[in-house]
């Protein structure tokens, strides 16, 4: 695979790092995480890395927190759009980031008033989507929550919004 395409910038979190490559918009998910990390573990001096779309912004969380891009067989110009109007952040995972430390803390508890869709049935670390115990939840901007491998599996198959109410 060669490194021809659109213009894409990488930037490390917390930091003014920024790297900008050739991005190949008809490769898959999957095509552009296994030429780009070597190249981006490279340039940041990172063993272990995550490569997370900028953007992703809900109350209290900043986007540098965003869940990292998983495989997938989606191509980038169905995901993102020909134009590749999209920039990413690059997390080392063998770093601790005081700003991600507590973020945990910031999550709202499974609540029927605030998700009144959530059936009685849901437990506080029950996925309402699932219904399997989770011990991690991703937040919506709506409030409503979700199990990681629920919201992985919506991310990679396109959808961004919430499987819950349908709001961005």
């Amino acid at each position: 695979m060669s490194l021809t395409g659109i213009p894409v910038t990488f930037k490390e979190v917390f930091t003014t790092n920024t790297f900008t490559f050739p991005i190949n918009p008809g490769w898959t998910v999957t095509q552009f995480l296994e030429t780009m990390m070597p190249h981006l573990r490279r340039v940041y001096n990172m063993e272990a890395i995550d490569i997370v779309v900028t953007g992703q912004d809900a109350p209290g969380i900043p986007a540098e927190a965003g869940q990292p891009i998983q495989p997938s067989d989606i191509c980038l110009k169905n995901k993102w759009g020909r134009d590749m109007n999209i920039s990413f952040y690059i997390r080392n995972r063998n770093r601790v980031y005081p700003e991600l430390e507590n973020l945990n803390t910031n999550l709202l508890p499974l609540d029927t008033d605030i998700n009144p869709i959530i059936t009685q049935s849901v437990t506080e670390n029950e996925c309402p989507i699932c219904l399997t115990n989770a011990p991690t939840l991703q937040r919506f901007r709506c409030r409503h929550v979700v199990c990681n491998n629920c919201y992985y599996t919506c991310s990679q198959n396109g959808f961004h919004i919430c499987s819950l109410c349908r709001s961005t």
